[in-house]
């Protein structure tokens, strides 16, 4: 999926970005800007709860330590209600026990502080498609080509073995 591909699909989602610190605020949302139009910022678990509740957000990017609530309490919560939406963890702390109740959790990335662009752009990249294959009305020509380069080689052309495979268990009665 090229940038192109990512950025007309997330210019049309909606960002949740839960975050204490005021300054990582202004710095994270000038980097989501580039990708988001409708960003929400909630400061704690708590306000991001009420806000996710209250409108349509499609990808959420949270830390773990803030006041009221904490990343994992909100996960949970969020869980709860929306078992699919894609969740960031955008953390300071490099701990194994949060990651792993993150990956309990099924979290879809897990970011260390400061952010490095190709780990973003990987995450942007997983989660377009998560989207994507959630709703499946929309977005088709997106979905068309991911799913011609599983049936094509892009260097040779070629038709690859799963497809010819598929096209001859079809033609066999």
């Amino acid at each position: 999926m090229t940038k192109k591909d990512i950025l007309n699909i997330t210019k049309n989602l909606s960002l949740l970005y839960v975050e204490d610190d005021k300054s990582m605020q202004t710095t994270s949302v000038e980097l989501f800007e580039n990708f988001f139009q409708n960003i929400t910022i909630a400061s704690d678990g708590l306000e991001a709860l009420s806000l996710y509740k209250n409108r349509k957000i499609d990808v959420i990017i949270t830390d773990i330590s803030m006041p009221h609530m904490d990343g994992i309490e909100l996960i949970k919560q969020i869980r709860n209600i929306d078992p699919t939406i894609p969740i960031v963890v955008y953390s300071a702390l490099n701990d194994p026990t949060l990651m792993s109740a993150c990956v309990s959790l099924n979290v879809d990335a897990y970011l260390l502080k400061p952010m490095k662009s190709k780990n973003f752009m990987d995450v942007l990249e997983k989660m377009t498609l998560k989207v994507i294959f959630n709703d499946d009305s929309s977005n088709l020509d997106i979905i068309k080509k991911i799913e011609s380069r599983f049936d094509t080689d892009e260097l040779t052309g070629v038709k690859s073995y799963a497809l010819l495979s598929d096209i001859i268990d079809n033609l066999t009665p």
